[in-house]
């Protein structure tokens, strides 16, 4: 069951707790934290002054935590704007993740083996 009511922070330390989640467990595929986010120190990365959620800054892979499926045409990122963001970091050679908060509290194994193949290819580069 989705909870509809979380805010973006929370959401934020959720996806937090899976990757921490995926280091202990055994069937999962163990993820590194990302070097920035909204807990760290040096808090968000931002690409062209625009913010995403998470970084893993050595291997270029930016995630972007997709809230708003429940609003009605989408939310903020459902826009142009969003779609813009995306697209200046992927210019800026970043590799750019989308995930909402429905796949990763539904299907967290997944969304980790994912995350994990991106990193390991860019590792790989």
């Amino acid at each position: 069951m989705t909870n509809t009511t979380k805010q973006g922070d929370e959401r934020e330390r959720e996806f937090l707790a899976m990757v921490s989640l995926s280091q202990k467990g055994d069937n999962l595929a163990t993820v590194r934290d990302p070097d920035r986010h909204l807990d760290s120190e040096g808090g968000q990365l931002k690409v062209y002054g625009k913010k995403f959620d998470f970084a893993w800054e050595p291997e270029d892979v930016l995630v972007e935590l997709d809230g708003g499926q429940w609003v009605k045409g989408g939310g903020r990122h459902n826009s142009d704007a969003d779609r813009w963001k995306t697209l200046d970091a992927q210019a800026a050679g970043w590799t750019v993740l989308h995930i909402s908060y429905t796949m990763f509290s539904r299907d967290p194994i997944r969304v980790l083996a994912r995350l994990y193949e991106v990193l390991w290819m860019a590792v790989q580069r």
